[in-house]
C-alpha cells in the first residue's frame, strides 16, 4: 500500500511512497531508489489514479 508524505498544493497535493518508490503527482515523477522512472503520459495517468483509489473499484473510464 502507498502511504501519503504530506502536503504539497496544486493537483490532489500529495506524495505517495512505497519501499524506494516515490510518485509525486503535482511534478509528475516517479522515482526509485532516487533515480527517475519514465512512463508514458498515459501510463503515469494509470498509475496515479490507481494509487489514488487504492482498496477501491476504479471503472475503465476514470483514466
Amino acid at each position: 500500500m502507498f502511504s501519503e508524505e504530506g502536503r504539497k498544493g496544486v493537483r490532489n497535493g500529495r506524495m505517495y511512497s512505497f519501499d524506494s518508490v516515490h510518485l509525486d503527482p503535482v511534478n509528475r515523477q516517479l522515482r526509485r531508489d532516487a533515480n527517475p522512472v519514465f512512463l508514458a503520459a498515459k501510463a503515469f495517468d494509470l498509475l496515479q489514479t490507481l494509487v489514488e483509489n487504492n482498496g477501491r473499484l476504479v471503472a475503465r473510464t476514470s483514466f
